[in-house]
């Protein structure tokens, strides 16, 4: 057999733009959404990732995607601020329904294709594409799945323990459009309402929220176990997942010996009230945005666990690309110091505090910027572990030219040579 590549998408809102500009510079900016999905054997994403997913699947090229999360009124469309009694608390901000009519004006006429539709469409019947979502009523993870074989499907499940082979009889199947529309549904701190989803043949509309709320804003783990239960071997197995930035701070106890810092926003304290109690709308904030960030490198060392590998600097099966916007220790002065190349003052303090759905020209155009520092290596990369008293990657790639140069050693080394 030969090697098995997997792509994961983190989620991400408007800093997905951060995917389609490292697909660009894998692929470059006119290679169609459809080559660079038969370079894979399953794909997976969850929600701004399920939109450059999507985008791929409608045969976008790298520079149309970036185009999407570039061009203001289309953003706009996706995140329509809506005011409501609520607003004042700074809760439901956005507007589910016309996140839906955006997303379905940017996947034009793929907004109607089934998911199990799309393997046929792409040029490879093989390809297994995953996007994730989280049922409203049920409480659990939910997978919008092309392959009606899986062994991941409850209803295949159910023949499995029965001791008959997976017939997908019991398959639920979903539009392209649903599925990313579901997957895309943060909840309480953006948008207003879950996400209707038409499921198979039901008749009334199901409900979900984002797929992070069910612990997959960086979907790798559940991508890896996908391909392991429909037995493929795990060596035979590589995975590049691809994030949308995290914000890392150094934490403040108030200690004897911790280090300076540059500016406020480098670092976060570690506070409890006078009185012992926080504001609870502080608390829902806290808990809201926890859910679309990946801090403890939770997923892709679960992922570096399951896959047995070695503890590694650099893991050339395991590549994980994601941004760290973090402040640099500078160990002569024992300071946090402001990371980049140039940044303006104003512009880097945004950077480090800004939402995930940004629709003006100036905070899209911070998120370019990042790009193009951590090209050249002014950002941290991950990988796939963040340790130590510096906040560094100890496993995994430390720059994206090592990732990037690992990634490109796939297409003429044998799986079994990367471990």
């Amino acid at each position: 057999m030969d090697s098995f590549d997997i792509l994961s998408l983190d989620g991400g809102g408007t800093w997905a733009l951060i995917q389609a500009r490292i697909l660009q510079e894998k692929y470059g900016k006119d290679t169609t959404g459809h080559e660079i999905l038969r370079d894979f054997d399953l794909v997976i994403a969850n929600s701004g990732g399920s939109l450059v997913l999507a985008a791929l699947c409608a045969n976008k090229t790298p520079g149309e995607i970036c185009k999407i999360f570039t061009d203001i009124p289309t953003l706009k469309t996706i995140f329509d601020r809506r005011h409501s009694p609520v607003s004042l608390l700074g809760l439901e901000r956005y507007d589910t329904d016309s996140k839906f009519n955006g997303l379905k004006a940017v996947l034009k006429d793929y907004a109607s294709v089934t998911m199990d539709a799309l393997p046929a469409l792409i040029g490879k019947p093989s390809l297994q594409i995953i996007i994730t979502g989280f049922d409203y009523d049920r409480e659990r993870a939910t997978y919008f799945r092309s392959n009606k074989l899986s062994k991941m499907e409850a209803g295949n499940i159910e023949e499995l323990v029965a001791g008959r082979q997976p017939s997908g009889a019991g398959y639920q199947g979903v539009k392209l459009l649903d599925a990313i529309h579901a997957s895309s549904n943060a909840p309480v701190l953006f948008f207003d309402k879950p996400a209707k989803v038409t499921v198979g043949d039901h008749p009334k509309s199901r409900l979900f929220w984002d797929g992070a709320v069910g612990g997959n804003n960086n979907p790798v783990t559940s991508g890896l176990l996908e391909a392991l239960a429909n037995d493929v071997p795990v060596e035979k197995i590589r995975i590049v997942s691809i994030g949308t930035a995290n914000t890392v701070l150094p934490v403040l106890y108030g200690e004897d010996g911790e280090p300076d810092f540059d500016a406020d926003f480098l670092v976060t304290r570690s506070e409890i009230p006078s009185n012992g109690i926080r504001p609870q709308i502080s608390e829902v904030k806290k808990m809201a945005t926890a859910i679309i960030a990946d801090p403890p490198d939770a997923a892709t060392f679960n992922t570096h666990q399951i896959m047995k590998l070695k503890y590694k600097e650099s893991i050339p099966r395991l590549i994980r690309i994601n941004p760290l916007v973090k402040p640099l220790y500078d160990h002569t002065n024992v300071k946090w110091i402001v990371p980049g190349a140039a940044w303006e003052p104003k512009d880097i303090r945004e950077l480090f505090t800004m939402d995930m759905a940004v629709t003006d020209a100036w905070r899209v155009g911070l998120i370019n910027q990042l790009c193009d520092d951590f090209f050249q290596g002014f950002f941290d990369n991950q990988g796939i572990r963040v340790g130590g008293t510096k906040l560094q990657p100890i496993i995994g790639h430390k720059t994206y030219a090592a990732a990037m140069a690992d990634w490109n050693k796939w297409a003429t080394t044998p799986s079994e040579n990367l471990a």
